[in-house]
C-alpha cells in the first residue's frame, strides 16, 4: 500500500520562502550601500526598492526553478540563477524608472548594480542551505521505481548503502507477469505496489518526486506511459544514470554497452567552467612570474 504523504512543507516551498528571507535580508544591505551619499530627494520610494526582490523571485519562479528537476539538480539549478535575476533585476530598473517621483528611482542604474550579485549571492546560499537539509534528511523524497526485480533491489540497497543520509520513500511497481524479489518482498522500508503500467497515475497517486526506470527486461516496457509522466513533469531516469549522479559511480556488473555509447560522461556547469578558468589563469600567472627574469 503507498504510504500516506508527508504533511510538512515540500522542498519547492521551503526553497521559495528560504529564497525570500534571504533576499528581504541582503536586500536593504546591498541597497544602502548603492545609494550612500545620494542626497534624501534622490532616494527612491520603498516601493521602488520593493520591486527588485518582487521581480527576482517571480523571474525565479518563471524560470522553473522550483519544479522537480530543478529541485534534484542542484548545480544546475544554481547556473541558470544568474540569468534569472539578471531579467528579474532588469524588468525591476525598468517599471522603477517609468514612475513617477516620489515612487519612482532616480538612479535605478545603480540599484541594477546592485541587484544582480545581491540576489545572485541570495539565491545561491539559499540552494546550498536546502541542498544542505536534503542531505541530512530534511525532506523526504518520493522516488517511484519502475520494476521490483534485482535490478530493482540493486537499487534500493546501493542508495541505502551509499546514498548518505538521503530521506527516501521508495515505492516499487513490477510489470505484470514478473516477480518481485523476495528480498524486496521482505523489506519493510519500501512500498510494492500493485502491478500495473499506468505509471503517471501511480505516479500521481504516490505523489512521487522521480521515477526511475529499472526492470530486469525492459523490452516490452510502455515508452508512451513513460512519455506521458515526463511532460507532466515527473523526471524520468534511466537506472544506470540514475545511480551515476546519486552515488558518483555507476552499477558495474549491470553496466550496458548501449548506456557507454550514449552516456553524457563527465559534465561541467558554470561553477565548473568559472573554477577551471581561475585555475587557469592563476597558474598562467604563477609560471609568468617564476619564468621571469629578476
Amino acid at each position: 500500500m503507498l504510504r500516506p504523504r508527508s504533511t510538512g512543507p515540500s522542498a519547492g516551498l521551503a526553497l521559495l520562502l528560504l529564497d525570500a528571507v534571504l533576499a528581504l535580508a541582503a536586500w536593504p544591505i546591498a541597497a544602502g550601500l548603492a545609494l550612500a551619499g545620494q542626497p534624501a530627494e534622490a532616494r527612491p520610494d520603498l516601493f521602488a526598492l520593493a520591486l527588485f526582490p518582487i521581480a527576482c523571485l517571480a523571474l525565479l519562479y518563471a524560470s522553473g526553478l522550483y519544479r522537480r528537476d530543478a529541485l534534484l539538480e542542484t548545480r544546475r539549478s544554481v547556473g541558470r540563477v544568474p540569468f534569472a535575476v539578471l531579467l528579474g533585476s532588469l524588468l525591476a530598473t525598468l517599471v522603477a524608472s517609468l514612475l513617477p517621483p516620489p515612487l519612482g528611482a532616480l538612479d535605478s542604474v545603480r540599484l541594477l548594480a546592485a541587484a544582480v550579485p545581491c540576489f545572485t549571492a541570495s539565491a545561491a546560499v539559499a540552494r546550498g542551505l536546502l541542498f544542505a537539509l536534503l542531505r541530512r534528511g530534511a525532506f523526504e523524497r518520493r522516488l517511484l521505481v519502475i520494476g521490483a526485480g534485482a535490478r530493482a533491489h540493486d537499487l534500493v540497497l546501493l542508495l541505502r548503502r551509499e546514498a548518505g543520509t538521503l530521506g527516501y520513500a521508495v515505492a516499487l511497481v513490477p510489470e505484470p507477469g514478473d516477480a518481485v524479489d523476495p528480498r524486496l518482498a521482505e523489506d519493510a522500508s519500501v512500498s510494492i505496489l500493485p502491478p500495473g503500467q499506468d505509471y503517471l497515475a501511480i505516479a500521481e497517486a504516490f505523489g512521487a518526486d522521480q521515477i526511475v526506470v529499472a526492470p530486469d527486461e525492459r523490452r516490452g516496457l510502455p515508452m508512451e506511459a513513460l512519455i506521458a509522466c515526463r511532460t507532466a513533469g515527473f523526471p524520468v531516469h534511466e537506472y544506470l544514470a540514475f545511480l551515476e549522479r546519486e552515488i558518483g559511480r555507476v552499477d558495474i556488473k549491470r553496466i550496458e554497452l548501449g548506456w557507454l555509447l550514449f552516456a553524457d560522461g563527465f559534465t561541467f556547469g558554470p561553477l565548473d567552467r568559472l573554477l577551471k578558468r581561475m585555475l587557469d589563469v592563476t597558474a598562467s600567472a604563477v609560471l609568468l612570474t617564476l619564468a621571469s627574469p629578476f
